[in-house]
């Protein structure tokens, strides 16, 4: 089967005056695809995020998002030419040609007072400490702060922010213990 919707966001801005509904999509446990109708039928994906527990129980987050020339000076999209195509499966088989991915540990960090651990991650390149992404629970209600810089566009940070308070709702004994 296809892609269930699980968020729709309509979003506006002084860059795009188009009103396009972006899409959050779960696929599958633990992965969150955003994508919006393309200027010419079909979809364009912006960005996925892949949460796993690859080593000793340590939680990570990774961003995949497509990577060159702007066309349209808001969001870099990938328009897929099929199934086979998309940022998911491309990045699952290893063909990272055209793609960034950005990787980062969720960390769980007590402060004083606080009820239960808030979720922190910071996402850079791979073998480096770029900080492109920071996501950081502010509250107990589920609060996020964002603070990202190039290339990762306002709207893949605001993707991996949602992906991160869904993904906690949903596993609990992974984010609050």
């Amino acid at each position: 089967g296809g892609l269930a919707a699980s968020f729709e966001l309509q979003v506006s801005s002084r860059l795009d005056q188009s009103g396009r509904e972006y899409k959050v999509q779960i696929p599958s446990k633990g992965k969150y695809l955003m994508a919006r109708p393309g200027r010419k039928g079909g979809s364009e994906e912006l960005s996925a995020v892949i949460f796993a527990q690859p080593l000793h129980g340590v939680d990570t987050v990774e961003l995949v998002v497509p990577h060159g020339p702007t066309k349209d000076g808001v969001v870099q999209a990938h328009t897929p030419r099929g199934a086979a195509d998309g940022l998911l499966a491309r990045y699952e088989r290893g063909d990272n040609t055209g793609l960034l991915v950005f990787i980062g540990r969720i960390e769980r960090v007590r402060s004083r007072g606080a009820a239960s651990p808030r979720l922190l991650s910071r996402l850079s390149l791979p073998k480096t400490a770029s900080g492109n992404l920071l996501v950081r629970q502010t509250n107990a209600d589920a609060v996020f702060a964002l603070e990202y810089s190039e290339p990762i566009t306002p709207m893949q940070a605001f993707h991996v922010s949602l992906a991160l308070m869904h993904w906690a709702e949903r596993a609990p004994s992974h984010a609050h213990g």
